[in-house]
């Protein structure tokens, strides 16, 4: 029980952490100079998010998705639920 309550725990500080990244990161980049960020404008801050969603899209649909079927036997799952 311990131990399913430290991975639920654990998953928890993992989905915060990614969440307040992608949050955080816009203001960071378009805070003034002076102040700690990094000055972008919106123009310049459009292309690294862009690029973060785009290779998102490409890794999840040629990496993740194909190989779900090989690692969960997803066929033999459906067939138990019917």
């Amino acid at each position: 029980m311990l131990q399913v309550l430290l991975a639920l725990a654990s998953y928890g500080v993992v989905a915060f952490l990614f969440n307040l990244l992608d949050e955080v990161r816009p203001i960071f980049a378009s805070a003034p100079i002076r102040d700690g960020g990094l000055g972008m404008s919106t123009h310049l801050l459009s292309w690294p998010l862009s690029f973060g969603g785009l290779s998102f899209i490409l890794f999840v649909c040629l990496g993740v998705l194909p190989s779900l079927p090989l690692l969960f036997l997803t066929g033999s799952c459906l067939s138990l639920s019917f």
